[in-house]
């Protein structure tokens, strides 16, 4: 079912946003196999820079947060386009300033959305997770998608390969955790993405943390995404041309139809060790009086 951005807003107190929400681009593995500036395709720099400046618009949008996992993945991509920039034009013989200028202004736009999402980054405070919640679920999420294989490398189904110094910063992890976080606080909550892996994340992690067998320590958990209704919504593409439908979302995860799992088992084998710290994690979970 279609959702608009404006229904998702006014439907939740607050919506948490990833990179991804604006589709997957492969814009930056292009620019990286690029040697000279002749060979820049100016409509393709020209797409990305409305990618970002889209991604700008909606961070300033009322209710919308990100958190800083996502800026400084942000931030990278200006840092892709600067240093693509000094390999393309180095010892360029012909002058192509308008290649250099569609460059630059990405560049700044990137910059600009970098700045917006930092600006946006829910605090501690208004998440409620001064009580170390957040760390604690961040741990059960981790736990979880490390030991299921809950995420999947997209880089390596098209070929492409990160950076050497290239680290996981958990983004998926943290906002999932982020998310839960936020419902017990009774803020009803989502994740714009565009991206599976938030999909397949909370929805398993949604099953196995609220499990029939961690009864009753993990009541409220389960009442608490229950009243929370959808739980992610994934950006709608045109899956003949891949572009993206700038208003509607796919409604994921219907948390109020979660269906938890009677016990707690990995690859339908119970697994004592992980159990024991998933309950003691559980456990350790405030709840708001």
């Amino acid at each position: 079912m279609e959702i608009t951005l404006e229904e998702v807003l006014k439907e939740k107190d607050i919506v948490l946003v990833d990179g991804s929400t604006n589709g997957h681009s492969n814009f930056y593995w292009y620019l990286g196999g690029i040697d000279k500036p002749i060979q820049i395709d100016l409509s393709r720099v020209e797409e990305e820079i409305f990618r970002v400046n889209q991604f700008s618009e909606l961070l300033l949008k009322p209710n919308v947060r990100t958190i800083p996992q996502v800026t400084e993945e942000l931030s990278c991509l200006k840092d892709m386009v600067e240093k693509n920039k000094k390999h393309i034009f180095y010892k360029a013989r012909v002058n192509c300033e308008e290649e250099r200028l569609k460059l630059d202004e990405l560049s700044e736009a990137i910059f600009r959305m970098t700045s917006y999402s930092k600006g946006r980054e829910i605090s501690k405070t208004e998440a409620g997770v001064l009580n170390g919640n957040l760390e604690k679920l961040f741990e059960i999420v981790s736990i979880l998608s490390e030991e299921l294989h809950l995420k999947r490398d997209s880089n390596l189904k098209y070929g492409r390969s990160h950076p050497k110094d290239w680290k996981d910063k958990k983004t998926d992890e943290y906002l999932v955790a982020f998310a839960y976080s936020l419902m017990l606080q009774n803020k009803k909550s989502a994740i714009l993405t565009g991206d599976t892996d938030l999909i397949r994340l909370m929805g398993v992690c949604t099953k196995i943390i609220g499990c029939e067998e961690f009864l009753p320590t993990n009541q409220v958990f389960r009442e608490s995404v229950l009243k929370n209704s959808y739980g992610v919504y994934f950006r709608t593409v045109d899956q003949k041309t891949n572009d993206l439908f700038l208003e509607y979302y796919q409604q994921s995860i219907d948390l109020s139809k979660t269906s938890f799992d009677k016990s707690f088992q990995l690859y339908n084998q119970p697994n004592k060790t992980i159990k024991s710290r998933i309950s003691s994690l559980i456990k350790e979970i405030k709840y708001q009086e």
